[in-house]
């Protein structure tokens, strides 16, 4: 078997169990995705505090969340039959500005600093909290946006542009940077293929738009395919783990309605197929973020200003829409798929 179709192979178990971490204002509120639906497991509010940025720790011991009216990190004690417990520890002055702020094994955490604009990884465990600091980003312009799936590699911008990928270890830090062809104007978000073998960018341009670049482990060569999604403004890009559909949150502030949510399959050869056509509900909602899928890649979550989806999604396209619920203020979301 090729690491394609293991890959495949593996993220098709059905016996796992779903949870949904939502955030928005004084609560977060963690979903079990269950065949009758979404089941509220547990729900943390906290007055005079205005929640977004959520995060699972892949060990599945953990739920960090960000505070932006207080501009501070807490990170709380979470397991999936109990719920929440109390709060492992609160950082401020830092923010989860990671898509993926955890490592994959969930003994790192990256951290943005709000008074200097970089990005700070320290080892992390649930019965301590935040250790020691294992490297930064100061001096290097690099922003990190996430952690790879393999844990091989953290992506970054520099600026509002320019996704790369850089070598992480846990216990030498950060390594060599890799950077893609600069053809694409404000490419701040992007993904890498669970098996490092190819980084999806999205495009701020007049028409938007993703292109594959071929990742060989030291050289990230020329752009492979490149598809127009007609959207100028970027906001999340997320490759599923069976690497063959790549989900895009976009917008375009000019058009009316703005498109939201954007799903295209990624071939064998490393191009894109037909993108999946949308209903008009999901076509006329504001500024969509942090889109994300479960591990096996049957469903999908996204957020947006005032609205909070869950929806199914298969190889042939969008399926039944599980949970929409409107309130104020911009939500955010996180999915962890628990054996």
């Amino acid at each position: 078997m090729s690491i394609r179709e293991l890959l495949i192979a593996s993220s098709s178990q059905s016996n796992n169990r779903t949870f949904i971490a939502k955030s928005s204002g004084s609560q977060v509120v963690v979903y079990e995705w269950k065949r009758s639906g979404l089941v509220t497991q547990d729900t943390l509010t906290i007055s005079g505090v205005n929640f977004n940025e959520v995060a699972f720790s892949p060990a599945e011991d953990s739920i960090a969340v960000y505070d932006q009216g207080n501009t501070t990190t807490y990170i709380y004690a979470w397991n999936k039959d109990t719920g929440f417990g109390s709060v492992i520890d609160s950082l401020s002055g830092y923010r989860l500005y990671a898509d993926k702020p955890f490592s994959p094994s969930g003994d790192a955490i990256a951290l943005y600093k709000n008074s200097d604009g970089a990005t700070y990884i320290y080892n992390y465990s649930s019965s301590s909290g935040v250790g020691s600091l294992i490297d930064d980003t100061t001096g290097t312009a690099s922003r990190i946006i996430k952690f790879s799936k393999s844990g091989n590699y953290v992506l970054a911008t520099q600026g509002n542009s320019t996704v790369h990928i850089i070598d992480w270890d846990v216990s030498t830090g950060l390594g060599s940077t890799y950077f893609h062809p600069s053809s694409i104007y404000g490419s701040r978000y992007g993904d890498l293929s669970k098996d490092d073998s190819f980084l999806i960018v999205a495009g701020e341009s007049s028409n938007g738009g993703l292109n594959i670049f071929p990742f060989n482990g030291t050289t990230i060569s020329s752009s492979s395919d490149t598809i127009t999604l007609n959207c100028s403004i970027p906001q999340s890009v997320e490759i599923n783990d069976r690497q063959n559909l790549v989900l895009a949150g976009v917008a375009d502030s000019t058009a009316s309605p703005y498109h939201h949510i954007r799903a295209v399959p990624i071939n064998s050869n490393n191009t894109f197929g037909t993108e999946f056509s949308i209903s008009s509900s999901e076509d006329d909602l504001n500024t969509p973020d942090n889109a994300r899928f479960n591990s096996t890649g049957n469903i999908i979550v996204f957020t947006q200003i005032s609205n909070f989806v869950v929806q199914k999604i298969s190889p042939s396209g969008f399926g039944t829409e599980i949970e929409r619920d409107t309130f104020g203020g911009l939500s955010y979301a996180d999915v962890l798929e628990t054996a």
